[in-house]
């Protein structure tokens, strides 16, 4: 027992006969322990009754050199409230060996943004140590720092999130992902970008508001659209389309990493409420296409054109009411998609391109396998909407008929394989 109550087993499992473990390790021996004493060389004295023995329990020196996070970073959480996995950090020896009976003290800051308990707490056999944690009332970033005397410290980052009232807005688990809604969906986001968001209060019931050349503010996408908004790392991101539970927006130039997002409603009103935050990962290029439509399998179909004729491609009776043609190797393409990443001339979010402008990023592309000629890829850019990009190309010889997969490589990213376009 330390001198701050905190209680250790450092011999017997609890089992009291037959005796066994001798020679090994302490807290790995039977003994049924009754009376203990010390010699002035640390050893203890175990009178093991039911036994008919003495057990001597030696000392090994052992020294920490290291202290890691083992699980429990990262976490949010509402204020107030206990945070669903502890904190936990793992203490070893020079060859890696966990090391028990290690006091490990916690430090929160600031100071009275969480409880932890307990704290210190100590390693138990396999050189663990863990608290948890109860969220103090202030939203905000928090550092809890774990230390070992004579030891690197480390660190875990917290967030507490504002309480949430019934109107407030919420983003669902993983409800942030790149507009086509391939299955899977793609998480990563990218400047410019086109991104869904699902969630529930983002506006008023019934509300379903897709923004006209009537809401462009300055020749610009709206940022504060049908009362909703949505900042990604604090900047606004231009808005498409406003739902009750579902936004479309264009993402602004965030850097690569992590970000985080929030939706607002109300935006702009004394009444307005924010969302917690949910944090996204942020890339270059997220290359993914638009689908005309999507199939119980996971697969999907391109939205694509003739580049010259503008007759859709696709199965024939693909969507009701509309005329589809496979395609043909050597025809002229255009495939629509999103995520294609920074472009020259560059355009900003919101911006509605006037002119063509190629991607920076380097691209490839195969169908069905069929890797095209650089030659074959005409033009991979902007088109006039914001954050809407195309593909030109000239479909290859040797593309089988059928079902073919599409992928467009940009900047090292692959787009879904489950895209396709159908071949005569």
């Amino acid at each position: 027992m330390t001198p701050n109550g905190l209680i250790t087993t450092i011999a017997g499992t609890g089992v009291g006969i037959p005796a066994s473990g001798d020679g090994g390790l302490a807290t790995s021996a039977q003994m049924a322990p009754f009376r203990v004493a010390l010699d002035p060389a640390g050893n203890i004295y175990v009178s093991d009754s039911v036994n008919d023995r003495i057990r001597m329990l030696v000392p090994k020196l052992v020294a920490p050199v290291a202290i890691a996070v083992a699980s429990g970073n990262n976490q949010s959480g509402i204020v107030g409230a206990t945070l669903t996995s502890r904190l936990v950090v793992k203490v070893s020896d020079s060859a890696g060996n966990p090391i028990p009976n290690v006091i490990v003290n916690f430090a929160v800051s600031p100071a009275n943004a969480a409880v932890i308990n307990p704290s210190p707490s100590i390693t138990v056999l396999d050189g663990t140590a863990s608290a948890s944690v109860v969220l103090g009332n202030q939203p905000g970033p928090i550092t809890i720092t774990a230390a070992v005397t004579g030891l690197t410290p480390v660190s875990f980052s917290l967030t507490a999130n504002p309480a949430i009232s019934p109107t407030a807005p919420l983003i669902s688990a993983g409800g942030i992902v790149s507009a086509g809604l391939s299955a899977p969906a793609i998480a990563a986001i990218s400047p410019n970008a086109i991104v869904s968001i699902f969630g529930q209060n983002f506006a008023p019931a019934g509300t379903a508001s897709q923004v006209g050349a009537g809401d462009l503010v300055s020749g610009k996408l709206p940022t504060n659209f049908a009362g909703a908004c949505v900042q990604f790392g604090g900047v606004l991101a231009p808005i498409l389309a406003v739902f009750s539970n579902q936004l479309n927006v264009q993402v602004p130039q965030v850097p690569a990493g992590t970000t985080k997002v929030q939706v607002i409603n109300k935006c702009g009103s004394a009444a307005q409420e924010m969302s917690p935050a949910v944090t996204v990962n942020a890339q270059p290029t997220a290359p993914e296409f638009f689908y005309f439509t999507h199939n119980a399998d996971g697969t999907a179909a391109i939205a694509a054109i003739d580049a010259i004729s503008g007759a859709f491609i696709g199965a024939t009776g693909l969507l009701p009411g509309a005329t589809f043609t496979p395609a043909t190797p050597g025809e002229y393409l255009t495939l629509f998609a999103t995520g294609f990443g920074a472009t020259s001339p560059s355009y900003n979010p919101g911006d509605l391109p006037t002119g063509t402008a190629q991607i920076t990023a380097p691209v490839s592309v195969t169908i069905g396998g069929v890797k095209l000629d650089p030659s074959a890829i005409l033009y991979a850019g902007v088109t006039a909407d914001a954050g809407l990009y195309q593909l030109n190309l000239q479909v290859p010889s040797g593309v089988a008929s059928g079902n073919q997969p599409v992928v467009i490589t940009v900047g090292g990213v692959a787009s879904p394989a489950t895209a396709y376009i159908t071949m005569r």
